[in-house]
């Protein structure tokens, strides 16, 4: 089964064959149809996939240009879907994380859908996180219908991508300053493009929040990672040896690797961001609240290994069980510096 593209008209009757509306989450509504449209454009641009879904949805009235963009975020961090320069995205391919034995996480842009019109008595779930978990002898069935989609399957550290970036320490500045002296643009590189000031971050232990620690540039002001909006709404991100890109040269980063920056420079200027801990041991659970934008390895691993649930204003939170809360624990102070 292809992908197809969906008819504005024949929106509500999808939403309410295909993901069993008004059952579904707006979330889960908004990644299947994002999911699907992508699945059939491939690569799109990040506004005009938006506009699409609101387009789809604007008759029922139920969505907002922020709820679309913020599913969209999500997706992305998660590996639904590929980020590109200059505001692109593209489909990515499917990915199933072993959770436990006969139980996986989908990752990729293929639909619900296509998948489970290949299952048997199988169970997926639909939506922004989609589980499967296989029934009796399904197993063979699924590694067959996995190479079919063009599949592969991970365990979460290997889908996380832990063994292929480094720690957020000094290893990782320092091979930033490589890149500088090797790499780097002329200033002002970027000044055509932009339509705002250049801010630096400035790690500062007094402010929880790491949004809170990047200030706008007032000449003179001292620090390596710079951030500018693009005039069409998307952060342009730079590197440089102390003083704004607007004066000296530069390298540009993306945005996970300016996260990743912004971890290591907290880290090396002992101001590493805490992370608020709640364990709830009648349900054995923990929740944990971070304020600072995980780079996408840690993220997907925080993923695979519990749950994202939500951002409670800037902090984004997860859960896990309490049985595994120390393994992650050490890993995220190994690698982010993140205290609890």
């Amino acid at each position: 089964m292809e992908a197809v593209l969906i008819p504005e008209q024949d929106s509500a009757q999808f939403v309410e064959q295909q993901l069993g509306f008004p059952s579904a989450s707006l979330e889960d509504i908004i990644a299947e149809l994002l999911r699907s449209e992508l699945a059939a454009r491939r690569i799109s641009g990040r506004r005009s996939l938006c506009d699409r879904i609101i387009i789809l949805l604007e008759s029922a009235g139920i969505v907002s240009r922020d709820q679309v963009k913020d599913v969209l975020f999500s997706l992305e961090k998660a590996g639904d879907i590929s980020g590109g320069p200059k505001g692109r995205i593209a489909a990515a391919p499917l990915r199933a994380v072993k959770l436990a034995e006969k139980k996986y996480q989908l990752f990729g842009s293929i639909p619900h859908g296509q998948i489970a019109m290949l299952l048997h008595e199988s169970k997926l779930t639909v939506g922004a996180t989609r589980i499967l978990t296989l029934k009796g002898d399904d197993r063979h069935e699924w590694n067959h219908i996995l190479s079919e989609l063009g599949g592969i399957e991970l365990s979460p550290e290997r889908w996380a991508g832990l063994d292929k970036v480094g720690a957020a320490d000094q290893n990782w500045l320092d091979g930033l300053n490589n890149r500088l002296l090797m790499e780097s643009v002329s200033a002002g590189s970027f000044d055509q493009e932009t339509r705002d000031e250049w801010k630096v971050y400035q790690p500062d232990k007094a402010k929880l929040l790491q949004k809170a620690r990047w200030h706008k540039d007032n000449q003179g002001e001292q620090g390596n990672l710079w951030r500018i909006w693009h005039e069409r709404g998307w952060p342009i991100y730079c590197w440089t040896a102390g003083d704004s890109p607007e004066r000296v040269e530069q390298i540009r980063l993306s945005a996970d690797e300016a996260n990743r920056t912004m971890f290591a420079l907290d880290r090396l200027n002992e101001a590493s961001i805490s992370c608020k801990i709640t364990k709830k041991k009648k349900k054995k659970k923990t929740q944990i609240q971070i304020g600072g934008f995980l780079p996408n390895a840690e993220y997907r691993y925080l993923i695979t290994k519990g749950k994202f649930i939500g951002k409670y204003g800037d902090y984004f939170c997860f859960q896990l069980n309490n049985a595994i809360w120390q393994e992650v624990s050490e890993l995220m102070i190994e690698r982010l510096g993140i205290l609890g």
